[in-house]
């Protein structure tokens, strides 16, 4: 239905390039991938969750609130596509926007109740559940880690190096993971949950490899 409805003009973007979809029609994530992000007033940014292809780009605007604004920044060259607002049914818009706001509702609760470390493995977790083979993580800077968990550099780089020494990470610019199921495990004692299924949904990781 989505390949039905396509038009031909689309928009490529750079790995980092900003997208915000007009308010009239719907997006269509190509090919590539993009990070839905929510920019704080103080410049910072956070990574609520990541939209590879076939994944459609809502409207924005009604998310934003004076403290912060939702976009969308791709994480590598992508392709997006409009579709008309008729192709999708007022459920599917609907849904759309719930899981949005559990997305931001879940990094609020993130940054609230969890510990510098914690939710460090958070992200470790969803880098993970994007690569390839589940174990080759591509992360950002430290300094862009940083700014996504609301800490300093200094501290993700004491964290990333208490997690070689422990062997949960490999070393180098892409380490591997290891041992997943340190994180796994920590995590969740410090959420409350017993099932890794549950751990893992709570994160907004829709599958593991």
């Amino acid at each position: 239905m989505i390949r039905e409805v396509r038009r031909r003009d689309a928009v490529v973007m750079k790995d980092g390039d900003l997208f915000d979809p007009p308010v009239a029609e719907n997006a269509v994530v190509d090919y590539g991938g993009v990070t839905l992000e929510m920019l704080m007033v103080d410049g910072s940014s956070l990574s609520l969750c990541r939209m590879g292809p076939g994944d459609v780009l809502l409207d924005l605007e009604t998310f934003c609130t004076p403290v912060f604004s939702l976009c969308y920044r791709a994480d590598r060259p992508t392709r997006i596509s409009w579709t008309r607002r008729p192709a999708f049914g007022a459920r599917d818009a609907y849904d759309g926007m719930q899981e949005l706001l559990v997305a931001c509702m879940r990094r609020v609760h993130e940054l609230a109740c969890l510990q510098t470390a914690h939710r460090l493995y958070c992200e470790l977790l969803r880098f993970a559940a994007e690569a390839p083979d589940g174990v080759s993580l591509v992360l950002p800077s430290q300094g862009q880690l940083a700014l996504r968990l609301c800490t300093t550099r200094e501290t993700i780089s004491r964290e990333l190096s208490f997690l070689r020494r422990e062997g949960v990470l490999s070393a180098g610019r892409e380490p591997r993971l290891l041992n997943r199921g340190f994180l796994v495990s920590t995590l969740s004692r410090a959420l409350g949950v017993i099932e890794e299924a549950d751990l893992l949904r709570s994160l907004g990781i829709r599958h593991a490899r």
